[in-house]
Parts: structure tokens; sequence; C-alpha cells
């Protein structure tokens, strides 16, 4: 059976997610992608390429995921789950190279829809699950 916060906590982060994707119109996928690979592309002199960008995206990410479970500190716990909730836009960022013309159909916006749904629901389950095993568990074995 799932949990109850569990449940709670994926709603919470689906309606975050769902506000900043969809109604802000994937504000956050610029902000924190723009953030993160001009910073990657400045730091570099302008030699690095998407590929490698997106490989050190995803290691931050890792990173920040495996100190979440070694920080004690709940105020940094709580930063880091913030941190990590705007690295996941990795998703984001690797998913808007496809082209959804491509496909050959005339329902481009209808497919953006769907996609964006997806992208929502991927990132909400994962950050509910790091923030359920990650805050929740760890304080729960500690009481």
């Amino acid at each position: 059976m799932i949990p109850g916060i569990l449940i709670v906590t994926f709603i919470t982060t689906l309606v975050i997610y769902f506000v900043l994707d969809y109604v802000l119109k994937n504000v956050m996928l610029y902000l924190v992608s723009g953030g993160i690979l001009g910073s990657l592309y400045e730091l570099s002199n302008h030699k690095i390429g998407i590929t490698l960008s997106f490989i050190i995206w995803a290691l931050i990410l890792v990173s920040f995921i495996a100190l979440l479970f070694q920080v004690r500190n709940e105020i940094a716990r709580y930063f880091l789950v913030v941190l990590i909730g705007a690295l996941l836009y990795i998703i984001d960022a690797l998913v808007a190279g496809i082209p959804y013309d491509a496909l050959g159909t005339g329902n481009v916006l209808l497919i953006s829809n769907i996609v964006i749904g997806l992208l929502i629901l991927s990132k909400s389950l994962i950050l509910s699950w790091i923030i359920y095993t990650g805050i929740i568990k760890i304080r729960s074995r500690s009481l």
C-alpha cells in the first residue's frame, strides 16, 4: 500500500510543476536550463558541447540527491529538495530537442500538451519519491 504522505507529496509537487510548466509556460525550463547551460558554456570559454553540458548537469543532479541522504540539517535538506526540483528540468531540456512536427501529424499542439503532461507527471513522481525517501523516511528513523 502506498503511504498517505507519499500521495500528499506527489499531489503537492504535481500542482507546483503544473503551475510552473503549464500555467507559466515553461518559465522554469528557460531559467534553469539557461542558467546551467549558459554558465557551463561561459566557464568553458565557449568550448563545451551540449552533450557534455547535459552530462555535467546530470552529475550535479545526482550529487545533490546523494548529498540529500547524507545531510542531517533539516533546513539544508529542504534547500537541497528545492535545488533537486529545479535540476529535474534536465528532463524537459532533453525532451525539448525532440521535434514534434517530425511525426507527420498536424496535431503539434495536442502532442505538445501531452508531452508537457507526461513531463509534469514524471518530474512529480521523481521528486516526491526523493522527498519521501530523503526526508520523511530519514526523519521517521531518527525518532
